[in-house]
């Protein structure tokens, strides 16, 4: 009995040793649960494993409770891997683009915006297809040659005599200039061109500005509402000494006559033509089939409807180079004199003669009709003593309200002109053709030659 008993215990023994030696030294299991392959953020680098074998890894903590309740781990975040340098390039300013918009509003429906001319006195518009406007016009034709010197765009020539839907009527010999547009109010080009002078003109609506000025000058005062109601065009530029060199030249070989040069004929040919005698610049203008402005024309081109002091409104000029009054300079040089019509040195190179004849209270008179614009103003009917013409422009304050009166016979070497070109309603265009073929009679010659003569 004994013996069974020592060899029992010697029996357990052994197992207890076999079972520890088996913990020890045996070959280890792999864990349940290995560690995650982490990716590199460059894609032909090797995987990086995890934790080394044997390594001691933090188990997550157990919430404490029930010790006869079964408790689950909570599962491990996924760890991410580290950014390299690569992650934050951006590899086009397309994407930069896309990117930038993910975080923006989107933008709002465009809206089509309508510039409307300087002056523009319509309260109402309504939009139209500018295909239909186009297709209006007339063939296109080879371009005029513009006046040398002067930098001017391409035109394209519209059908001579073409009616607007507004019923204004354009003369014969009128060229459109290309991408100048059209008025929204006239139907009108808003630069045009004419054949015998091929200098630019702009086009100024029908509409009200104010005229003179309100205690500054007892002959320019007061201040007064003036309406023209038909369109004009009227040179961007003064005539130029190469432009009345052009029309002197002509007239001696069509008339066998010499005209008097402009006083600077030996000058820059670019610059305004001076020195020219009233009688003359008429007499240039009915040949290149515009006429000389009125007062009230040559003002709104300048001041624009507001009645503004200077072209560039109200307050001191802007000139990017030295310049004086009665300094003459090529036309068109100084951006800054320019007025809300696009007219060039109306505040300075040379004074400008009008068609008005002169009279010191002329506003006075004009302003008395019960604070209603005066229609179409002209000035005074007869002469009123010495026969005064009204100058505008060049002024020594660069002020364009500013008004005087000169003999029309006198050459004052500081006086040029620009003309315009007035526009008609097509039915009094009707009325004055149907009128002159049944009054006019043919002149003689000797008629003709007097009517030349003096410049009528």
């Amino acid at each position: 009995m004994l013996l069974n008993l020592r060899v029992t215990w010697f029996t357990i023994a052994l197992c207890c040793v076999a079972v520890a030696g088996c913990g020890g030294g045996g070959a280890k299991k792999p864990p349940a649960n290995p560690p995650p392959v982490v990716q590199p953020a460059n894609p032909g680098a090797a995987p990086q494993a995890g934790p080394a074998p044997g390594a001691v890894n933090p188990q997550p903590a157990v919430a404490q409770g029930n010790p006869n309740v079964a408790t689950t781990a909570a599962p491990a975040e996924e760890e991410l891997p580290p950014a390299g340098p690569d992650d934050f390039v951006i590899d086009s300013a397309e994407r930069v683009t896309e990117i930038a918009g993910e975080f923006r509003e989107p933008p709002p429906a465009p809206v089509e915006v309508i510039a409307l001319a300087p002056g523009l006195n319509s309260t109402s518009l309504e939009i139209v297809d500018p295909n239909a406007a186009a297709a209006t016009a007339g063939p296109a034709t080879s371009a005029i040659p513009m006046a040398s010197g002067i930098p001017m765009t391409s035109t394209t020539a519209v059908a001579t005599g073409a009616n607007t839907d507004s019923g204004w009527k354009l003369p014969d010999g009128v060229t459109a200039v290309e991408g100048a547009g059209t008025d929204l109010e006239t139907g009108l080009p808003k630069r045009i061109t004419l054949e015998r002078d091929p200098v630019e003109m702009v086009l100024v609506p029908p509409g009200v500005f104010l005229e003179g000025i309100d205690g500054r000058d007892p002959v320019a005062g007061p201040q007064h509402s003036v309406l023209l109601e038909n369109p004009y065009y009227i040179d961007v530029v003064e005539v130029t000494v190469a432009r009345h060199d052009a029309f002197r030249e002509f007239y001696r070989k069509t008339e066998g006559r010499k005209m008097e040069p402009a006083a600077n004929h030996d000058g820059n040919p670019e610059a305004p033509a001076v020195g020219i005698k009233f009688l003359d610049a008429k007499f240039y203008a009915k040949w290149t089939g515009k006429e000389l402005p009125t007062e009230a024309q040559w003002e709104r081109a300048a001041r624009g409807d507001l009645g503004f002091e200077f072209p560039w409104g109200n307050g001191r000029p802007i000139f990017h180079q030295p310049r004086q009054p009665g300094q003459l300079d090529p036309v068109a040089t100084f951006v800054g004199d320019r007025s809300p019509y696009g007219v060039y040195d109306t505040a300075g190179n040379a004074r400008e003669w009008c068609l008005d004849i002169y009279s010191p209270d002329g506003f006075q008179k004009q302003a008395g009709s019960g604070g209603s614009p005066v229609r179409n103003p002209e000035g005074p009917k007869t002469f009123q003593g010495t026969k005064l013409q009204v100058v505008k422009g060049g002024k020594s304050d660069w002020a364009v309200w500013q008004r005087s009166g000169v003999p029309q016979t006198e050459l004052v070497r500081d006086i040029g002109f620009r003309c315009v070109l007035n526009i008609k309603p097509e039915s009094a265009e009707t009325e004055k053709s149907s009128t002159t073929k049944s009054t006019d009679k043919p002149a003689t010659k000797g008629t003709d030659k007097k009517k030349k003569s003096v410049g009528l």
